[in-house]
């Protein structure tokens, strides 16, 4: 009997030692978990540089069977361009600014192998003509100006 009780004691000793243990890793781990993880901060200007180069890279690279799905991605990308606009002029400037210049290297990089569709051609001409100007930046930042709707006649869905 006297076994049976020592018996019982070890493993409620290791029960205890266990919730012990399982208690300092659930203590420690979130702060871990804090340390690791950086504040909700707003995008930088540096991320919407690299996302309009990232962003000019992709659509450099597509290419459509269909009119229709390379209009619903550029509707889109317009709906996102102009939220963007609205939530953060500044922003919208750097992307757009971004964009450009990615543009225009790209464009000097196209030979003729290079086939695009007939609306990337039309926003990529968009795109170049965005200017790093005062004037493109007061008419983000005072809402003139709107983005134009993707090859006439389509309008935000």
């Amino acid at each position: 009997m006297n076994y049976r009780v020592s018996h019982i004691n070890n493993k409620f000793q290791s029960l205890h030692l266990g919730a012990w243990l399982l208690f300092a890793v659930f203590m420690v781990a979130p702060a871990n978990m804090e340390a690791q993880t950086a504040p909700d901060e707003a995008p930088t200007e540096e991320f919407y540089r690299e996302r309009a180069a990232a962003d000019a890279e992709l659509e450099h690279q597509l290419s459509w069977k269909h009119e229709e799905d390379e209009r619903d991605f550029w509707v889109d990308q317009r709906n996102f361009e102009n939220d963007l606009k609205s939530e953060n002029p500044i922003s919208y400037h750097v992307y757009m600014t971004g964009k450009r210049l990615a543009y225009d290297y790209q464009q000097t990089q196209c030979t003729d192998a290079c086939e695009h569709g007939r609306i990337y051609n039309i926003q990529s001409d968009f795109y170049i003509q965005y200017s790093e100007g005062g004037e493109n930046l007061a008419d983000a930042v005072s809402g003139k100006g709107k983005t134009p709707a993707v090859a006439t006649g389509h309008e935000r869905r």
